[in-house]
């Protein structure tokens, strides 16, 4: 029997445990801890200061997710770029 295409080479997917993302993972994990240990202390108040401008800064981050769900969903959005590039 003849073969007709060439034989498959297996695709190599690089590791996404690189590095840099162990620890900037190793980082976050250390600042949710001491914050779970210190959260009595009242060290961020949400009315106010940092804590005001992290509770501004999450909101717009679930505004951009709930702009992709209707990317996908509105046929009105389905002209504004494609929906691959949004993820990057």
């Amino acid at each position: 029997m003849r073969r007709t295409s060439a034989p498959s080479v297996p695709h190599h997917r690089p590791s996404v445990f690189t590095p840099r993302f162990t620890a900037f993972f190793a980082l976050v994990a250390a600042l949710i801890g001491y914050g779970w240990w210190n959260r009595d202390e009242e060290l961020i108040a949400p009315d106010q200061g940092v804590g005001y401008y992290l509770g501004i800064a999450g909101g717009v981050m679930l505004l951009l997710l709930l702009h992709y769900s209707a990317r996908k969903r509105l046929r009105f959005m389905h002209r504004w770029g494609r929906l691959p590039s949004w993820l990057n």
